[in-house]
C-alpha cells in the first residue's frame, strides 16, 4: 500500500514511445475538434458576437504586409510600445488574405493540437491509449479550458495559442530533446513580454517530473538539462523583451498603461529596472494579495485537487500571478492574464499516470 501511495508522487517517463493506433485515434479526434471549434467561433463572429481586440489583432498581424510598419494598429499606434506580440507577424500571412476567419482558424487548430499534444504527453507518461484519449478530452473540456478558449467578448488574443505551445514544449522537455525544446521556447517567448513566465513554469514542471521519475539514479542523471536551458532562456528573455518594448516611442495609450499600473503612483516605473526593484521590494504585498489567494483556489479547482500531489507547483507557479497583481484589475481569469496559469494547470493535470 505504501509503495502504491508513493507512486502517486512519481512519474514514469517512456521516452522511447512509438506511435500506435491510439495516436491515430487521437489525431482523428483532434481534427474533429478543429472543425467543431472553428464552426462555433465563425458562427459567433458572423453573429456579431466579438468586438475590439479581435480586429486589432488582425490589424497588427497584417500591418507589416501593408506597409504600415511592424505591429501597428489604427487605434493604438505602435503596439511594440505596449506589448511584444512578435508571434502575430507570421500570422499576418494568414490574416492578410483571410482576415478575422483566418485568425479564428489558427485558434481552432491550436485547440485541436492541444488535445493531441495532451494525449501524447499522457502516453509518454505511460498511460494506455484509451485512458490517454479520455483524460486529454477531460483536460480540454474542463470549465476553465472552455472559458479560456471561448474568449466570449473578444474571440481571439495571440496569448490563447500559448498553452498549446507550452504542451508541445512540455512533451519535448520530457523527452529531453534540446534543440526542439529551445526552438519551441523561442516561439513561446515571441508571444508577449510575460510569455517567458509560462515557458519557465513548464521547464520547472518538466525538470521536476524528470527528477522524481528516476529516484534510484544519481543526481546528475536525474537532471533535465534541456529544462535548465529553457528556464535560463526564459529568465533572460523577460528583461530583453521589456527593454525592446520600453525603448519604443511611447504612444498616448502606451504611456497611460505603462505608468498607471494599478498599484503604483503614475510615472514611478519609467524603466524595466525600476519595475524589477518594485516587485522585489513589494514581494510580501504581492504574495499576500487577493490575486494570489484567488489564484490558489483556481489552481485547486482547475486541477481537480491533484495539485496536492505536486504542491511545489504552487510555489513555482505563483509567478504566473505577477501581471494580474501589477495591473490590479481583478482580471486574473481573463485570457491575456490567465494563459500562464492555464499552461501550468495543463502540465499539472497531465503528469498523472496509472499506478
Amino acid at each position: 500500500m505504501g509503495l502504491r501511495w508513493r507512486e502517486l508522487f512519481t512519474s514514469k517517463i517512456n521516452a522511447q514511445l512509438r506511435w500506435d493506433r491510439w495516436d491515430f485515434v487521437a489525431l482523428a479526434i483532434a481534427m474533429l475538434i478543429i472543425i467543431w471549434v472553428f464552426a462555433l467561433k465563425l458562427k459567433t463572429f458572423y453573429d456579431l458576437g466579438y468586438t475590439s481586440d479581435l480586429f486589432v489583432s488582425v490589424q497588427l498581424a497584417r500591418s507589416w504586409l501593408e506597409g504600415r510598419g511592424l505591429l501597428t494598429a489604427n487605434c493604438f499606434g505602435n503596439m511594440l510600445a505596449l506589448h511584444t506580440y512578435f508571434l502575430l507577424l507570421p500570422l499576418g500571412l494568414i490574416a492578410k488574405p483571410f482576415g478575422v476567419p483566418g485568425l479564428l482558424f489558427v485558434l481552432a487548430v491550436s485547440v485541436g493540437a492541444a488535445y493531441f499534444c495532451a494525449a501524447r504527453v499522457l502516453r509518454l507518461l505511460s498511460l494506455h491509449g484509451p485512458v490517454a484519449a479520455i483524460l486529454a478530452g477531460a483536460m480540454l473540456f474542463s470549465p476553465l479550458s472552455v472559458a479560456f478558449y471561448q474568449e466570449s467578448h473578444y474571440g481571439f488574443h495571440v496569448e490563447v495559442l500559448t498553452p498549446t505551445l507550452c504542451l508541445l514544449l512540455f512533451y519535448f522537455l520530457l523527452q529531453q530533446r534540446t534543440v526542439l525544446s529551445i526552438l519551441i521556447t523561442l516561439v513561446v517567448i515571441s508571444v508577449k513580454e510575460d510569455a517567458p513566465i509560462a515557458a519557465g513554469m513548464v521547464a520547472i514542471v518538466a525538470g521536476g517530473e524528470t527528477w522524481v521519475s528516476s529516484p534510484a539514479q544519481g543526481a546528475r542523471s536525474r537532471l533535465n538539462r534541456p529544462a535548465i536551458i529553457v528556464l535560463l532562456l526564459s529568465v533572460l528573455a523577460v528583461p530583453v523583451l521589456l527593454a525592446i518594448s520600453w525603448s519604443q516611442s511611447q504612444t498616448a495609450y502606451a504611456y497611460y498603461l505603462l505608468n498607471h499600473l494599478g498599484i503604483v503612483a503614475p510615472g514611478s516605473l519609467p524603466r524595466p529596472g525600476a519595475l524589477f526593484a518594485f516587485v522585489a521590494s513589494n514581494a510580501t504585498h504581492w504574495l499576500g494579495s487577493s490575486t494570489v489567494r484567488q489564484w490558489i483556489w483556481v489552481m485547486f479547482a482547475g486541477s481537480f485537487g491533484t495539485i496536492l500531489l505536486r504542491p511545489y507547483y504552487v510555489v513555482a507557479g505563483v509567478m504566473t500571478t505577477l501581471v494580474a497583481w501589477l495591473v490590479n484589475s481583478n482580471d486574473l481569469l481573463w485570457t491575456p492574464r490567465f494563459y500562464p496559469t492555464e499552461a501550468l494547470l495543463w502540465c499539472g493535470l497531465l503528469r498523472l499516470r496509472a499506478p
